[in-house]
């Protein structure tokens, strides 16, 4: 288990004026949140007045009559949640490659302001998908009852079988191609006696003549890495 925190989803509309985002706020520790900010801060724990931290889908999200309109930081915003008004400030904007709408302020502000009757929920941020099948069982002996994606765990270890399935398939390729090339050396030290006599006549010894093969096949192994590399790129662009 890496962070911890409570949390805490409100269900709001976010409005400047007339420009209204329907959204998701979740409330959340700072310090469990780890985002990639393009402008301002992360928001305090505690304040008087709200600080909210929006994704860029959720700053440019501000519709009005088809009109939209983009928000930024110290621009002030109403949140209007449970028939309740309150003003907030946007302290910074974040990107996180989402088309969906993000924001997220503190826990312990949402739980002044909003908090009354909610439900204690615990976010927990997980090292891997690994760490969920073994936290869930801890935490059920301490009467704490946690919801896993099981997709997540699922993709997870079919991603886990396909690496060990290539990773074998690999070994067993290199290993064939060690065999064929100890084989394809002992044919060439009979066919290419010629070009072996006329190297050790130019001042090579017989261990540089045996450097020499190896460095071509390591080079012929790169160039081949390399095409397969590209390959791949262009594969998985298209």
């Amino acid at each position: 288990m890496e962070k911890i925190s409570p949390v805490l989803n409100l269900d709001a509309s976010l409005l400047v004026n007339e420009y209204k985002l329907d959204c998701e706020i979740v409330a959340v520790y700072n310090s469990f949140l780890s985002l990639r900010l393009t402008k301002g801060t992360i928001y305090p724990n505690s304040s008087n007045m709200p600080c909210l931290v929006l994704n860029k889908a959720a700053a440019k999200g501000f519709l009005y009559e088809q009109q939209v309109l983009e928000v930024s930081i110290a621009d002030s915003i109403v949140i209007e949640t449970n028939g309740t008004e309150r003003k907030a400030v946007v302290c910074g904007i974040f990107d996180d490659n989402n088309e969906n709408p993000t924001v997220y302020m503190s826990y312990e502000v949402a739980l002044k302001e909003y908090g009354t009757g909610s439900q204690n929920k615990l976010l927990f941020l997980l090292k891997n998908w690994r760490a969920a099948k073994r936290i869930v069982p801890l935490l059920k002996t301490q009467n704490i009852y946690s919801n896993v994606d099981s997709m997540v765990v699922l993709y997870g270890e079919l991603l886990q079988k396909e690496c060990i399935q290539i990773s074998c398939l690999s070994i067993s390729i290199i290993a064939c191609c060690i065999v064929l090339i100890k084989e394809k050396r002992k044919m060439e030290i009979h066919t290419n006696k010629n070009e072996v006599r006329a190297l050790l006549a130019s001042g090579m010894t017989e261990r540089n003549i045996k450097y020499l093969y190896w460095v071509r096949i390591i080079l012929i192994q790169l160039i081949c890495l390399c095409i397969s590399a590209v390959c791949a790129l262009i594969t998985g662009f298209f």
